[in-house]
Parts: C-alpha cells; sequence; structure tokens
C-alpha cells in the first residue's frame, strides 16, 4: 500500500522525525507528489532518502514522471536491475543537487560495508544500462514500451467490469489486471495458460510489468490475449471480487526476533514444527512480504500457506 502524498506530512508533523525513507513508487507503480514531499522535508529540516528501486526506469522517461533524483532528496537509491538491464545486484546511490550530505561523508559510511573486490563486471553492466537508456535509440524503446501499455489500457476501457486496470498506477510500464468475475489469482493462472507470466498476484489482482525489451510482437500477443480472456470472463457469473474483506495475520510473537535468533535452534520439516518457536525468516518474493519471523509460533496457518516439507529452524526446546 501506497500512502497518500497529505498521508505523509500528516505523519511527518505528528511524528516530530528527523529523517524519512520513503519507498516511491510503490511496488505496483502508485505514486505520490513526491516533490511536495521533499518540500516539506526541506522546510521542516528533515533528512530524505528516497528508496526507487522500483522506478530506475523513471530518469529516462518523459517528464511526465519526474525521477526522485530531480527533487529536493537528499539519497536517492536506484536497483539498475529491476528495469533498466542491467546485471542482477547491481545498484546506484545518487545524492540529488543541494543533498545535506557530501561525497566525502557517504564514501567514508560506504568502506563499511563495500567488499575491497568490487566487481568490474557489475560496474560495466551499470555503465552501459545508463549509456543504453540515454541514447536516442534507448529513448525511443521507453517512449514505445510507454505507448504500447497505453494502447492495451484504452483496449482495457472497451471491456468494463470484466477486465480492467487499477487507475491508481500511475506507473507508465506497469498495469495491473482486476476482474469482477474471478479473484486476481485466478485471473494470473488464466494468463499463464495462455502465455503471459504475471509478476505478482493477489486477490484482487495480478501485476504485469512491461519494459524496453518488449517487442511490438509481444504487444501484439498480449492485446489478443485480453480480447480472448475478456469474452471467455464475459460468460462467468459476476463474482462479487471487490467487495470481500480481506483481513490481515496477527502472527502470535513468543519471543522477540532477537532473543529468537540467538538462541539455539534446530532443523525440521514444517509440519512437524506445529506449535513451535520460529528461529528463522521465510519471505515470499516477490514482493518480499515475511510469512513467517524468528520469534514466532509455527501454526497451521504456515501448514497451508508454505510446502509442508520445507526445512524450518525452529528454537530447541531443552
Amino acid at each position: 500500500l501506497m500512502p497518500t502524498t497529505e498521508e505523509v506530512i500528516a505523519a511527518l508533523e505528528a511524528s516530530g522525525v528527523s529523517a524519512l525513507l520513503l519507498t516511491h513508487p510503490s511496488y505496483e507503480g502508485v505514486t505520490i507528489d513526491l516533490v511536495q514531499v521533499a518540500d516539506y522535508c526541506r522546510q521542516h529540516d528533515i533528512a530524505l532518502a528516497v528508496d526507487e528501486a522500483h522506478g530506475s526506469h523513471f530518469p529516462f522517461l518523459d517528464d511526465q514522471w519526474p525521477s526522485a533524483i530531480a527533487t529536493p532528496a537528499d539519497i536517492v537509491t536506484h536497483s539498475m536491475h529491476k528495469y533498466t538491464g542491467s546485471l542482477v545486484q547491481t545498484a546506484l546511490l545518487h545524492l540529488p543537487t543541494g543533498s545535506r550530505f557530501t561525497v566525502e561523508q557517504v564514501m567514508g559510511v560506504l568502506t563499511l560495508f563495500e567488499a575491497t573486490t568490487r566487481s568490474n563486471l557489475l560496474i560495466l553492466s551499470i555503465e552501459d544500462a545508463i549509456k543504453r537508456g540515454f541514447s536516442e535509440e534507448g529513448r525511443h524503446q521507453f517512449w514505445q514500451a510507454t505507448w504500447e501499455c497505453d494502447r492495451l489500457r484504452s483496449q482495457l476501457d472497451g471491456y468494463g467490469t470484466v477486465l480492467t486496470y487499477d487507475s491508481q498506477v500511475s506507473d507508465p510500464l506497469k498495469i495491473v489486471l482486476k476482474s469482477d468475475r474471478v479473484s486476481g489469482t485466478e485471473l494470473a493462472e488464466l494468463l499463464y495458460e495462455r502465455g503471459i507470466d504475471g509478476e505478482f498476484a493477489d486477490e484482487e489482482g495480478v501485476l504485469l510489468i512491461c519494459s524496453f525489451n518488449h517487442t511490438q510482437n509481444n504487444f501484439q500477443f498480449m492485446r489478443k490475449v485480453f480480447a480472448e480472456l475478456a469474452l471467455s470472463l464475459k460468460q462467468k457469473a459476476i463474482d462479487d471480487v471487490y467487495s470481500r474483506t480481506y483481513f490481515s495475520r496477527c502472527p502470535q510473537i513468543t519471543l522477540s526476533p532477537q532473543d529468537a535468533f540467538f538462541k539455539p535452534k534446530e532443523k525440521r520439516p514444517l509440519h512437524q514444527s506445529i506449535g513451535r518457536i520460529s528461529g528463522c525468516c521465510i519471505k515470499k518474493v516477490p514482493p518480499g512480504s515475511p510469512l513467517l519471523i524468528p520469534g514466532e509460533k509455527v501454526t497451521d496457518w504456515h501448514l497451508k500457506h508454505l510446502s509442508a516439507d520445507i526445512i524450518v529452524e525452529v528454537v530447541r526446546e531443552d
């Protein structure tokens, strides 16, 4: 979920914090008025770090989608491998104009985390991705991809709620498909059967991510699948998916994560660990949300959502 601009500023006014770490855009591609938030932080002496991991392609798009590096933020990070074509594990740390931090300060801190042997291959892949993105060909490819995505949305506008998209998503290369006939996970299965592999799905919708590497033939195939899928879904009864209420799980925390992490542990299959205290963290990727954390009691819920034979670490009872 992405808070609104007003919610972010209201939280800052009420908290009295000295720094703000903001993930923007969200994983699904929702954005807010980042310039307004950055201006507020600058006026109230609040350090602002923007994790633009899921917007690393924004610098290569039109001004309609401004990157955080063009705002009064103090630090901006980009996961280059996500959307710009560089190798996995590549990222950039930016100090936008007017940052309260100096290059010397950042380099001094980086020595605590960096390896002494840097990968020239990874560095070269970052440079290649930047050059490609800012090249005439690269900018045209990004423009072409955004244009094709707009064309897909225009097509979906003709299907009503049978097959539609989330209008809150402002990232031009992301489409969250929804339907009032099936859930998001069911919709993802129908897409997969027809040759489209979604990035992520939940009960409400399925996230599709397009890139500059998608060809016109790829987009033509997507339009064909959308048309076939809309026709098929139209034959189904309305499932009233939008009115469903979903409740977040309240995990049973028995120990603090720190205490559980440092206690002696043993490895056991999940189905033999019901009632035990977890000493490990299991995440679902994407989007990286933890399903089990250290200190949490293992329950039947975990057995339902994870493989019964998965090996987990639990706190020893002796």
